[in-house]
């Protein structure tokens, strides 16, 4: 099989499991709608929910301007379907291939099988699949870093590959710059012995991707890189971030296992043959997960630059190790490989059905179903979540209609005993809840539940939506308008 076949093979099955992953409802993080998903749908339709990072100016507007074509395109094509709030993720199934490209690219200069086991293995991983899915910094950025070591790898690294990988990592810097220790380290690692020829390609790729960035924050009214300064006012000086949780520094360590499971340690033993010849990116691996240990706001996804490096380097050493075995009993290559394939397909199936994965590609899905529900059937005119968070229901990127949303019971801190409730229901029609919180003394009746877990909170919690006859007063509820109970929590 030739190269361009065999990485043509690669990218139509990462593809493929990608888009037949993508179709059922489900949120990983709140940030994907409302830090990317709701802006794009502002800006695409006119409406949607501001939340504070916005508010006080500390996001690029880069990722939602890159959506919003996408999701234009969407609703031309298919205005009655999802397709609008899914042709977004295209970007971040890009990153996916991105990723199996990097890997095949990396493994083969080690040999052919290597090549073949790496692309394999970063289209099909299990988490490698569920981060392609949601639109999220950490995955786009992931996918411009491997393609830049990549290139900055080479043998023989021309002009153009040094002005594409700058480009590319300047973008990465953009997306994620909580990265920058890790693009810096690979800059040194791979670029230092060239450094006369190489600089001016490299910064004049990155001043690109800088300008590009500069040109966003002005179209949106911000001074360029403002939202970088007061994302560190915001979580380091202000430490916002440690509202959200803190963790030990060696949480990361526990996370990995933990989604690894039986996997962790065979992997970790696989990723030793790899080192040697790939340093660099081993050591970007290892100095990411280093910088982001000594923060206290840990989320698996912080790290998944480095996740993908290991998973891809345990790849190549399985690789090194078949060959070896190969050479040594005189066995050919050719009949070891598809039982080595097998066996990371397996082991990846196993993980990807086993908790904590297995609630993970259904989480959240049941609001955002019943909201999709609610938002299509004619007279929907205000709908209410109930003892429910904010972001629980997908926001208005999937309720898709300009109709008044509120948040009911959200917080001890905002107090709502009945008969608030029982005013502010003259403002809506339609409540999303857990099941059995809502009485039909209130005038409303269930319609249809979705979710399996008794536990409010939980990723696929059993809710419920409520409805009742008649139209909706907006001026009765405006106090608990989801935007302005946002505005009171500073949310």
């Amino acid at each position: 099989m030739s190269n361009r076949t065999q990485i043509i093979l690669l990218l139509l099955v990462a593809f493929l499991v990608r888009i037949f992953a993508v179709w059922p409802f489900s949120i990983h993080h709140p940030d994907e709608i409302f830090q990317y998903l709701e802006p794009a749908h502002r800006l695409t339709f006119g409406y949607g929910t501001i939340p504070w990072e916005y508010r006080y100016g500390m996001r690029s507007w880069l990722i939602p301007l890159l959506a919003t074509p996408l999701m234009a395109l969407g609703h031309v094509i298919a205005p009655s379907t999802l397709l609008y709030a899914k042709l977004p993720i295209l970007l971040s199934i890009a990153s996916g291939l991105s990723i199996t490209w990097s890997a095949w690219t990396i493994g083969r200069r080690m040999g052919p099988v290597h090549g073949w086991i790496a692309g394999f293995v970063a289209a099909t991983w299990f988490e490698q699949i569920f981060f392609s899915l949601h639109l999220l910094t950490e995955t786009l950025a992931t996918g411009c870093i491997l393609p830049a070591a990549a290139l900055l790898t080479c043998r023989d690294v021309s002009y153009r590959q040094w002005l594409w990988a700058g480009f590319l990592l300047g973008l990465a810097f953009i997306l994620r710059f909580q990265y920058a220790p890790a693009i810096m380290l690979l800059l040194l690692i791979s670029s230092v012995s060239n450094i006369r020829r190489c600089w001016l390609p490299i910064l004049i790729g990155g001043l690109a991707a800088l300008i590009l960035a500069t040109v966003v924050d002005l179209a949106m009214g911000q001074i360029p890189f403002s939202w970088i300064v007061e994302n560190f006012r915001q979580n380091l000086i202000l430490n916002r971030s440690a509202n959200y949780g803190v963790d030990s520094q060696i949480a990361y360590l526990a996370l990995i296992w933990q989604y690894w499971g039986w996997a962790a340690a065979p992997l970790f033993l696989l990723i030793l043959p790899a080192i040697e010849k790939n340093r660099a990116i081993f050591w970007v691996a290892i100095l990411n997960l280093a910088v982001h240990m000594v923060i206290g706001h840990k989320e698996y996804r912080f790290i998944f630059l480095t996740v993908t490096i290991l998973i891809i380097l345990a790849a190549i050493g399985s690789a090194e190790l078949v060959v070896r075995f190969s050479a040594r009993f005189n066995v050919r290559a050719s009949y070891v490989v598809p039982a080595l394939l097998l066996l990371w397909l397996g082991s990846s199936t196993s993980l990807a059905v086993a908790e904590p994965m297995q609630s993970r590609w259904t989480a959240f899905g049941p609001g955002m179903q019943l909201v999709r529900k609610y938002g299509a059937a004619p007279g929907s005119c205000g709908l209410a979540l109930h003892h429910l968070r904010f972001w629980q229901t997908g926001g208005y990127s999937y309720l898709h209609r300009d109709i008044p949303t509120y948040l009911t019971g959200w917080s001890n801190a905002d107090q709502m005993n009945r008969q608030d409730f029982l005013n502010a229901a003259a403002g809506f029609n339609g409540i999303i809840a857990p099941q059995g919180s809502i009485s039909a003394s209130t005038g409303y009746h269930r319609v249809e539940c979705a979710g399996f877990e008794a536990d409010a909170n939980a990723a696929n919690a059993r809710v419920c939506l409520y409805v009742r006859p008649g139209g909706c007063n907006q001026h009765a509820a405006e106090h608990w308008s989801v935007q302005n109970v946002l505005l009171r929590h500073d949310q």
